[in-house]
């Protein structure tokens, strides 16, 4: 029995000295971790007054910067509205003179169309004159050739030879004045076309023109 008092003494004794042990190494530690949070509480503040110092300077920066990027922009603006104001004045410019050269060779046009007709009119009437003078001739001649047709008949083969070279010469007078008519028509037809296509091509550069100061206000 007192063996057994005297081991359980000795345990406790140990505990006990294991407990104080434990006591001086929890304040140690305690004393240690308190320490490390006053250095991690200084180094905490430097680093947030070095944040904050950092931070203001950003934001004396971004204040400038944002400053001279609204200074541009108000430059880039007012830029823009007279490079707008100039292509807008020149394209009025454009406007005025293709308008003009428009109705100068539509006036031109129809000058032609005038005398293109006044010289097909001329033409036609020079040879309906010229085919009725051709058969009163023929209508003379053949009058003349049954008249004296028992002494002249070796004149008549003569006249009748003549009188063929002589509607030969008329046929082709003939085939070139409607070989002259034809071409005439032609171009009259080519030039009608021209015409179209470049009045086409008017309409085409106005519209562009048109759309592109739409996209440019639009775009202002």
């Amino acid at each position: 029995m007192t063996e057994r008092l005297d081991r359980i003494e000795a345990i406790l004794l140990q505990l006990s000295e294991r407990q104080d042990r434990f006591q001086v190494q929890l304040e140690q530690s305690t004393q240690q971790l308190s320490e490390r949070q006053d250095r991690f509480q200084v180094q905490l503040e430097q680093s947030t007054q070095q944040l904050s110092e950092r931070q203001d300077r950003f934001q004396v920066q971004l204040e400038q910067s944002t400053q001279q990027l609204s200074e541009r922009q108000d430059r880039f603006q007012v830029q823009l509205e007279q490079s707008t104001q100039q292509l807008s004045e020149r394209q009025d410019r454009f406007q005025v003179q293709l308008e003009q050269s428009t109705q100068q060779l539509s006036e031109r046009q129809d000058r032609f169309q005038v005398q293109l007709e006044q010289s097909t009119q001329q033409l036609s009437e020079r040879q309906d004159r010229f085919q009725v003078q051709l058969e009163q001739f023929n209508q003379q001649t053949r009058q003349l050739v049954q008249d004296t047709a028992g002494d002249l008949v070796s004149l008549l083969s003569t006249l009748a030879s003549d009188l063929d070279a002589l509607n030969a010469n008329v046929n082709a007078y003939i085939a070139q004045s409607n070989a002259f008519l034809a071409s005439e028509q032609r171009d009259r037809a080519e030039f009608r076309q021209q015409m179209v296509g470049l009045q086409t091509e008017t309409r085409n550069i106005l519209r562009e023109l048109a759309q592109r100061r739409q996209s440019q206000n639009g775009d202002a």
